[in-house]
């Protein structure tokens, strides 16, 4: 998350980005089993800038913060979306998701056969819509020890050159 913040942050020139992610929502011991979808979007803003200037070093501080957002987030994930738009009080534009437009999925527990790297996908080739304006799917690669993942986009803002280059600059961040 705080890789994806960085290269986001860097290419938009914005001091922080708000990032979605999904959440198993699967916390009460009695859920686990349960059949049903219990998925909720947690949105986490990831400030970047902030981080650039401390003294105890850019990365670790952007570590740190970040990984007090997800657990912020976590304590709040009961919360279901729509009532955080609702009280963040969001103008609806039908062009666009609201809060976020970026989403991160990280999978876990599921085996990758892929080649290993982050791979960047324009979603007409398969001929399907991008849901947001970037998604960056990863999962835990137990062949690699590491994450392998693929980038997808809306070919309407973005190019498949400009996507490669984001993900190049994640995997070297990583």
């Amino acid at each position: 998350l705080a890789a994806f913040g960085r290269v986001l942050s860097r290419n938009s020139r914005q001091e922080s980005v708000c990032i979605g992610s999904p959440y198993a929502g699967r916390d009460e011991a009695g859920t686990r089993h349960v059949v049903g979808y219990f998925v909720n979007i947690l949105a986490m803003v990831i400030e970047v800038e902030a981080a650039q200037s401390s003294s105890l070093g850019a990365n670790d501080l952007l570590l740190l913060e970040t990984r007090g957002t997800v657990l912020g987030a976590f304590e709040h994930s009961g919360v279901p979306f729509h009532r955080v738009v609702e009280a963040l009080k969001v103008e609806r534009d039908a062009s666009r998701t609201p809060v976020f437009q970026a989403m991160l999925v990280l999978q876990d527990g599921i085996e990758e056969n892929d080649e290993d790297g982050l791979a960047h996908d324009d979603s007409k080739k398969k001929g399907t819509a991008a849901k947001f304006e970037l998604t960056l799917f990863t999962v835990y690669s137990s062949r690699s020890g590491g994450l392998v993942g693929t980038l997808t986009y809306n070919v309407d803002l973005f190019d498949a050159v400009t996507a490669g280059r984001w993900s190049e600059q994640f995997c070297m961040i990583m």
